[in-house]
């Protein structure tokens, strides 16, 4: 007669084994779960504190070209200075004028009008005095 496995010592063994593995695999996924998310997190941060730079460099690089803009109208429709080639270039609010002029004053003239706009924090003039031929 076959013996039944639930009135051996056996049985009660590989239970207890068994309980006992399932509870070392449940810590241990939950414990890789808990690292998984933080490690998710921190990388969570890190793409968002990426971003935000990348995000902050393009909104410098935008106050820049509309710095460059207002700087060119302005210099556009100052009557003394229309239609002179007079280049601007910004960076970081710090606008540099480039090209000829006819005298000091309009150098000048055009170092006031960029120095007038919103925004700009420095000019360096590097406009150059020629006089016509």
């Amino acid at each position: 007669m076959r013996q039944n496995n639930f009135s051996t010592g056996s049985f009660t063994m590989n239970m207890k084994y068994s309980i006992f593995t399932m509870a070392i695999v449940s810590m241990s996924i939950s414990g890789c779960g808990e690292q998984d998310a933080a490690q998710a997190s921190r990388a969570a941060k890190a793409g968002a504190a990426q971003a935000e730079r990348h995000i902050e460099k393009a909104g410098v690089v935008l106050d820049d070209a509309a710095i460059t803009a207002q700087v060119k109208t302005a210099l556009v429709i100052a009557p003394d200075l229309q239609g002179l080639a007079i280049n601007v270039d910004t960076l970081r609010n710090v606008v540099t004028l480039s090209g000829t002029v006819a005298s000091e004053g309009l150098r000048q003239q055009a170092e006031t009008i960029a120095k007038g706009v919103y925004g700009v924090q420095e000019v360096k003039n590097n406009l150059i005095v020629k006089l016509p031929s």
